[in-house]
């Protein structure tokens, strides 16, 4: 699928099929530490799955999202809870408007960026990130060299088939489209976007050949 974000039928089905188990939520939250005092923002933010739990434990939570159909869903979920802002933008258009953040996230959201976009993603968050904050990013990270793809890629069919089990017939053409036609990259090319922007790696796993994920931290410059 050729997801179009401003259509509210890419959120229909984005919410459809792509929800954030809790083992995952209750992994990112412990990576974060997320603290009283933290100003957390949330790249990607959907219907507020992460950003409804991040809101209980920080001092100010932003939701960012181009889609107004996943914004106005999660400003519905967390009426009423004062402590969350949202910011309807593309990564390429998001202004922090003085804000500085201490906490951050992205799952499965920058592959939409190129290598130099996302390269570009993290010089500007970069210089909005407090000292030592902290940043997490899970996403379609390949554990070899994206100009591998097409020879790795009947392994890679394989292993997608046996990672998403029953759920794969439902969702084999957006993968494919995803790995064909975004931009899915190998490690070190998400680790070379992060430390564009001063963030350095202290943790990195794979879960798959085509999942993986990185938490870092802002330095000090």
């Amino acid at each position: 699928m050729d997801w179009d974000w401003k259509k509210k039928e890419s959120a229909e089905r984005y919410n459809e099929l792509y929800d954030l188990p809790a083992e995952d939520a209750e992994r990112y939250l412990r990576l974060l530490g997320l603290r009283e005092g933290d100003v957390f923002v949330d790249f990607g933010c959907g219907r507020g799955d992460m950003l409804a739990l991040a809101a209980a434990k920080v001092r100010t939570a932003v939701g960012v999202d181009v889609s107004p159909q996943q914004i106005a869903l999660a400003r519905e979920r967390l009426r009423g809870i004062g402590n969350v802002e949202f910011v309807e933008a593309s990564f390429e258009g998001f202004d922090a408007a003085g804000r500085r953040f201490t906490k951050g996230f992205a799952r499965k959201a920058l592959h939409h960026l190129d290598d130099e976009g996302k390269a570009a993603f993290f010089r500007r968050l970069g210089s909005v990130f407090e000292a030592g904050g902290l940043f997490l990013l899970e996403d379609a990270v390949y554990s070899f060299d994206r100009k591998e793809l097409d020879a790795r890629m009947p392994e890679l069919l394989k292993e997608l088939e046996a990672y998403f089990g029953e759920r794969w017939a439902a969702k084999k053409d957006d993968v494919l489209h995803m790995l064909r036609h975004e931009f899915p990259t190998g490690h070190n090319a998400w680790a070379a976007a992060l430390e564009a922007g001063g963030f350095q790696v202290v943790e990195r796993w794979q879960t798959t050949g085509f999942l993986g994920g990185f938490l870092a931290r802002r330095g000090d410059g």
